[in-house]
């Protein structure tokens, strides 16, 4: 070993020293690391929690749910009575429908999904009446809407429409 020569304040000094930098030490690289584990560990657990409460509630929920949103479910009726559905308010606001075909139907884990795509010409203001209409029941969704003005002096106005309905 080294032998040193050190006064007993000498003594005092480097000693505290060795205990404060230890205690530095295992601080930065032992308590500190545990604790932000810990914390992490934690918010996990209150997020599974809160997950896991928001699940029993839906779960209790269920008959209610499924009870409100029976008008959503596809019941089996053909396209075409939604497309029908579709040209008859077109007809009611007096909008010319320039194209109307449904999209390929788009699968998801707890529904499906059927878009339809319209062009559609009028005025500014049909569009929206027209939009209007087609939130009511049976419940469609304005996924995409593309509106162009053709002809100025008239007001008309082209737009594409890609609208959404749930299948449950």
């Amino acid at each position: 070993m080294i032998n040193l020569k050190l006064s007993q304040r000498e003594k005092y000094i480097f000693i505290t020293s060795l205990i404060v930098i230890g205690a530095a030490l295992s601080y930065n690289f032992i308590i500190e690391p545990f604790l932000d584990k810990w914390k992490t560990i934690d918010s996990k657990i209150m997020i599974t929690k809160a997950r896991l409460k928001k699940g029993i509630r839906l779960l209790n929920g269920k008959d209610d749910i499924i009870n409100r949103y029976k008008n959503y479910s596809y019941s089996g009726k053909d396209i075409s009575d939604i497309l029908n559905y579709i040209e008859n308010k077109a007809s009611s606001l007096g909008i010319e429908i320039l194209n109307i075909a449904p999209l390929p139907l788009i699968e998801n884990e707890f529904y499906d999904e059927l878009l339809i795509k319209i062009e559609i010409e009028c005025e500014f203001i049909d569009i929206k009446r027209f939009t209007s209409e087609l939130l009511e029941r049976p419940v469609f969704f304005v996924k995409e809407a593309n509106i162009k003005v053709t002809e100025k002096p008239s007001l008309k106005t082209k737009a594409t429409l890609i609208l959404s309905k749930t299948i449950i």
